[in-house]
């Protein structure tokens, strides 16, 4: 009941899905964008697995990869920032709401994390 209420929410603000997927779009096309070609795995493992070339190789790559990890989590944070004011505000209307045994807390909270995950 309480996912279901959530996600005929979430659905109905097509404004903010069309945000979300262009943004979650921009910014993939970004990170590629600046990882692109930085990193590539070894040729020639076969002949010379201890060259310093081959080590440099598995560096960057390395590199690229813990690139990606912070781009992606500086993404995920700079996001979450945004929609904290409306989960401050939305705290008075779960009060009122448990107060009058409308929904357990964890059915709210269930329902909550399942229905943003599509974000």
């Amino acid at each position: 009941l309480n996912l279901r209420r959530h996600l005929t929410l979430w659905k109905r603000d097509k404004g903010f899905i069309i945000g979300k997927a262009f943004e979650n779009i921009g910014m993939a096309v970004a990170t590629g964008g600046i990882l692109f070609g930085q990193a590539k795995l070894p040729e020639g493992l076969s002949s010379s697995p201890n060259s310093e070339e081959v080590a440099e190789q598995y560096n960057r790559l390395v590199q690229a990869v813990y690139g990606a990890l912070f781009m992606t989590c500086l993404h995920i944070l700079l996001g979450t920032m945004t929609s904290a004011p409306d989960e401050v505000d939305g705290r008075s209307i779960f009060y009122k709401h448990y107060d009058a045994r409308f929904y357990q807390v964890f059915a709210f909270v269930m329902g909550r994390l399942l229905s943003t995950i599509p974000q």
